[in-house]
């Protein structure tokens, strides 16, 4: 669950804060920030997800992968079909 705590339109740029947390990272203690920017005839989307400890650092380069390859796929029209992750999470 995350809430979007600042949209500006003119400058392409979101920031959102997560609800979820865990036992090494509270509530909130996250911050991620997209920024959209035009490029050739599409869109580059960035993502910068900082506050992470080592721990969540080596998960998230596992995961990030894995999501943004699925959200590109749709991006473009096609189907990512059911995430594999659903029924066996990396370890």
């Amino acid at each position: 669950m995350c809430y979007v705590r600042d949209y500006r339109a003119e400058l392409a740029h979101l920031e959102v804060w997560g609800e979820a947390g865990n036992e090494a990272m509270p509530p909130g203690a996250t911050r991620l920030v997209v920024t959209l920017a035009a490029h050739g005839g599409g869109t580059r989307v960035t993502l910068e997800h900082s506050g992470l400890t080592a721990a969540e650092v080596k998960k998230r380069a596992v995961g990030w992968p894995h999501f943004v390859e699925r959200l590109a796929l749709a991006a473009g029209g096609g189907e990512p079909g059911p995430d594999p992750w659903k029924a066996a999470p990396p370890q």
